[in-house]
């Protein structure tokens, strides 16, 4: 369970798969959010610590409002990227195409 509650389910809807004091992953998110994009952030290594997730949070300028909404979602990774097999380092961002998580460019 994520800081701001269950990620929503929706067709085309991506995740965000970082780590704290990641650079790339703080300019990941904001460009997501300034697209208008909803998404779902995952941190990998939070160790369950929602203050963690949320501190990263402000510091990549994620609009708190949008938190509330669910529009953005904060959440624990809890093995989800390891549970993807999916190729590359982090950060990520991955979506569901037909069945399958993809890595988006």
């Amino acid at each position: 369970r994520g800081t701001s509650g269950q990620p929503r389910r929706g067709a085309a809807r991506p995740h965000l798969f970082g780590k704290d004091g990641w650079a790339a992953c703080g300019r990941l998110a904001p460009r997501l959010q300034s697209s208008g994009t909803e998404f779902d952030l995952y941190m990998v290594g939070s160790r369950q610590d929602d203050t963690r997730i949320r501190d990263w949070a402000k510091r990549a300028n994620v609009d708190p409002a949008r938190v509330r909404s669910g529009g953005i979602t904060l959440n624990h990774d809890g093995g989800r990227w390891l549970s993807l097999s999916l190729p590359g380092d982090l950060p990520a961002v991955v979506r569901e195409v037909n069945g399958q998580w993809q890595r988006q460019p």
